[in-house]
């Protein structure tokens, strides 16, 4: 991004910038919303796709706290995080965003739950980019 901009400065030209961080974001992964979206966007199927409904559903948790246990409750949103695989499961269910900033013509760059957008323009044209 850094060195987009110094190439956009050269020929004079601003550039605008979006950061967006997504509060647990890794929590709110919607479990049948991600499924859908490797079978349909990203053409996962078979042994592969039942891997991975097999991985991201079925998980239980509680709350231990001062020697008292909650009900176990069955989890329907989240990645599990520690893993490489928790941050490209996020990845894979925010692609439709990235391509639509494509589509605006504007540049995105994610890692894991911050995503960049940014565009360049002339500072004559300042407010349609903001628009």
């Amino acid at each position: 991004m850094l060195s987009d901009s110094f190439v956009a400065a050269d020929t004079g030209q601003a550039t605008l910038l979006g950061l967006l961080d997504h509060t647990a974001a890794f929590d709110t992964v919607d479990h049948a919303v991600l499924i859908e979206r490797l079978r349909l966007t990203f053409g996962v199927v078979d042994s592969a796709l039942h891997s991975m409904t097999s991985y991201l559903t079925g998980r239980t948790q509680y709350v231990r706290y001062r020697g008292e246990v909650s009900t176990t409750r069955h989890v329907y949103c989240g990645v599990p995080q520690g893993l490489v695989l928790g941050p490209v499961l996020f990845l894979l269910y925010v692609a439709d965003v990235i391509e639509l900033v494509k589509e605006c013509g504007l540049i995105a760059h994610a890692f894991a739950d911050d995503l960049q957008i940014y565009g360049h323009t002339i500072s004559a044209d300042t407010q349609e980019l903001v628009a």
